[in-house]
């Protein structure tokens, strides 16, 4: 099957748009010069207002020109993902499930913070390793106190 190359539009488009920008200040301006009470608001007004719309018209062009590829680029076993979890028995098993399906080989790492449920038993049970923390440090804390030592404490058994 032969692959075809996307059409690269930057060239023209760029060129379209400077063309279609020195057009608009012409005729503005000479609107203004010869009709001054023509238009209320100033040449300056409809100068950004053509340069904003020409900016959108490229980027709704770029954006249908370009291939999105999101690809990981790394093995899937030096990816670590980091779930804070808060008393959250009704979701952390199908999380971790869905963790563990978008990303097969990495490692899912919840930490529970302080919760009072089964949350950290279900995570364990979805296969992810489980950080728990004594005191409730909120969302951004469980990540920092994971990131800054907890994980690695977990794994070698320092902790």
């Amino acid at each position: 099957m032969k692959t075809r190359k996307p059409v690269r539009l930057d060239g023209y488009f760029v060129t379209l748009v400077a063309a279609l920008l020195v057009g608009y200040v012409a005729i503005f301006s000479y609107l203004f010069y010869r009709y001054p009470n023509f238009y209320p608001v100033s040449s300056l007004f409809f100068f950004l207002l053509t340069a904003l719309l020409i900016d959108g018209i490229k980027v709704i062009v770029e954006s249908f020109s370009k291939p999105h590829q999101h690809k990981i680029k790394t093995e899937p076993e030096k990816i670590t993902v980091v779930i804070p979890c808060h008393n959250g028995k009704d979701t952390i098993f199908e999380t971790v499930r869905e963790a563990k399906k978008a990303l097969p080989g990495a490692e899912v790492l919840v930490v529970d913070d302080a919760s009072t449920d089964e949350s950290a038993e279900l995570a364990q049970s979805a296969g992810a390793k489980v950080l728990i923390l004594e005191e409730n440090l909120g969302k951004v804390g469980a990540i920092h106190e994971a990131l800054s030592g907890g994980y690695y404490a977990l794994c070698t058994g320092d902790g």
